[in-house]
């Protein structure tokens, strides 16, 4: 990870520590969240009425709906924030980011990294970049390159450590990114399927 938010503690971070995080980031903050990982999520979702949707789309989207990744908008004052913080902080339910881009234009630089090629086989399998356990191994076998694609014109996002801590991965490290759109994904697949095989699902679930 570029940088890292250490809080205080024996390795159980206290919920509110982690919401004053949240809530003291400058930027509109998103959640990208695992239906595979909590079951309850689609309906916490529809019923939370902040701005979400699935980043699957069509039959697929529909198909997936219960194991889905969600992006949910998250205003600092949101209810939803603060259950997310109690209720899921710790137990890999998704990540956190922070974007100036409308919510339209967040949810398709995040659609882009869904799905890797498989340099072995060739096969298109889905790579589940939102699970932090997963970015924790990701992010490090990165190249410069591949970070910057990776981001694009995200602000920064924001994780889950081992022990619960906030990980931080700050956009403004790669700012030339911010001066052009990614139209492909090229480093960032090849990083991803390099890893590919290291990665098991935490949930049979999972797609």
């Amino acid at each position: 990870m570029s940088r890292e938010t250490r809080l205080e503690g024996d390795g159980t971070v206290a919920p509110e520590q982690v919401l004053t995080v949240m809530r003291a980031e400058a930027e509109p903050l998103f959640a990208v969240l695992d239906a595979a990982r909590e079951r309850r999520m689609l309906k916490l979702l529809q019923g939370a009425g902040e701005p979400f949707e699935s980043l699957y789309e069509g039959e697929e989207g529909k198909e997936l709906a219960e194991v889905a990744p969600y992006l949910v908008s998250l205003p600092k004052d949101s209810a939803l924030l603060e259950q997310l913080m109690r209720s899921g902080w710790g137990r890999s339910w998704g990540l956190f980011l922070t974007s100036r881009l409308p919510f339209k234009e967040t949810r398709r630089h995040l659609r882009k990294f869904l799905m890797i090629e498989d340099a072995s086989t060739g096969k298109q399998l889905y790579f589940r970049f939102y699970d932090p356990r997963v970015l924790r191994m990701f992010l490090p076998t990165c190249t410069a390159e591949q970070r910057t694609e990776f981001l694009g014109r995200l602000g920064s996002i924001l994780a889950e450590g081992e022990k619960g801590e906030v990980l931080r991965v700050q956009g403004a490290e790669v700012s030339s990114a911010r001066a052009s759109r990614t139209t492909t994904t090229p480093a960032v697949l090849a990083a991803g399927s390099a890893m590919r095989r290291r990665l098991t699902s935490a949930n049979p679930r999972a797609p």
